[in-house]
C-alpha cells in the first residue's frame, strides 16, 4: 500500500449572532502551537466524508453538536507541507446545540470569540484562507505553501 497523494482536513468556524468567530488556540499538537485556529479542525479519516469529519471534530473539540444542513462550505485550500500535501475544507456554522467549551485541554489552551476585523495576529493558514475568502462571493479556492503560510494564491469560482 502506498502513501496517499493528498491528506484532507476540515475547519469548522462557528459564527455567533453578532458575527463573531469562535477560535481555539492550539497547544501540544506539533503544528503551529500557540496560533489561533478555527473553532474545530481535524483530519478526515478513511471512509469518512468531510461533513462527518466536521460534525465529529466539532463535538470532540468544543463539545457542541452541528447538523450537516447547517454546515456552509466557504473555501477549499491546498497546503503544501514539507512532509505531505493537503486538500482542506473550511465550513461556517451559524447554528449548533450546546455551549462551546474546551473539550480537549491537552490540545487547546484558549477558546474565544473574535470580531472579523479583530482577529489575533498569530493565525493558522486556514484562517488566512478564510479571511481571504470573505473578500469574494461564492466558493474560494486557495493555495498555501507552508514556508510562507500568510501568502495565499487563490481563485474565486
Amino acid at each position: 500500500m502506498h502513501e496517499p497523494l493528498f491528506h484532507s482536513a476540515v475547519y469548522v468556524l462557528l459564527v455567533n449572532p453578532e458575527g463573531e468567530y469562535l477560535l481555539q488556540r492550539r497547544k501540544n499538537t506539533g503544528y503551529m502551537d500557540g496560533y489561533w485556529d478555527a473553532s474545530a479542525t481535524g483530519h478526515v479519516e478513511t471512509g469518512e466524508s468531510v461533513f462527518d469529519t466536521a460534525i465529529r471534530e466539532t463535538a470532540e473539540e468544543i463539545g457542541v453538536q452541528v447538523a450537516r444542513e447547517n454546515l456552509e462550505i466557504a473555501a477549499g485550500w491546498q497546503l503544501n507541507r514539507h512532509d505531505r500535501q493537503y486538500l482542506n475544507y473550511i465550513f461556517v456554522c451559524k447554528q449548533w446545540e450546546g455551549e462551546p467549551s474546551i473539550a480537549e485541554p491537552e490540545k487547546c489552551d484558549g477558546l474565544e470569540w473574535f470580531a472579523p476585523e479583530e482577529l489575533p495576529e498569530k493565525i493558522t493558514p486556514g484562517l488566512y484562507v478564510y479571511r481571504e475568502s470573505r473578500k469574494h462571493n461564492g466558493f474560494y479556492l486557495g493555495y498555501v505553501d507552508d514556508s510562507k503560510h500568510d501568502e495565499i494564491e487563490g481563485v474565486n469560482s
